[in-house]
């Protein structure tokens, strides 16, 4: 199952869509229904993690598809700014909830969490990259 053009596989986007949606759920509970720890700056950290995660799976679910080479800098902006992009949808959608409000700082704790999972898929790749490069001097 693949949408029509795209080549990108149903499945591998089933896991995005499920921590959107457990975005929007921990997103509709009243205030008081969210406990935090008592840390400073600890709704800032569970955003950029969350958001983190929602990166890589849309990693996950578009990277093979970009042409089979390692990950290029478009998919990243690309992906760091689909989780942008959900991130102020999902401060919206806060505005309409009963003791939540919208943040520009949630956002750009969404964003910091986008540019975190980006900074590591690359860095897995070179990783990979320089591997494959120590097997090849080896084999010879």
């Amino acid at each position: 199952m693949s949408a029509p053009g795209t080549g990108i596989s149903g499945w591998r986007v089933l896991p995005a869509l499920m921590v959107m949606a457990g975005i929007f759920f921990l997103s509709h509970l009243p205030g008081k229904e969210l406990p935090l720890p008592p840390v400073f700056g600890i709704d800032k950290l569970l955003h950029a993690g969350v958001y983190a995660v929602l990166a890589w799976t849309i990693f996950f679910a578009l990277h093979p598809h970009q042409g089979g080479g390692r990950p290029s800098w478009r998919l990243c902006l690309l992906v760091v700014a689909l989780t942008v992009l959900y991130g102020i949808s999902d401060e919206f959608h806060q505005s309409f909830v009963p003791g939540r409000f919208p943040s520009g700082w949630d956002v750009v704790a969404d964003g910091a969490g986008g540019l975190l999972a980006a900074w590591l898929w690359l860095s897995g790749d070179r990783r990979q990259e320089t591997g494959d490069r120590r097997q090849r001097t080896d084999d010879r």
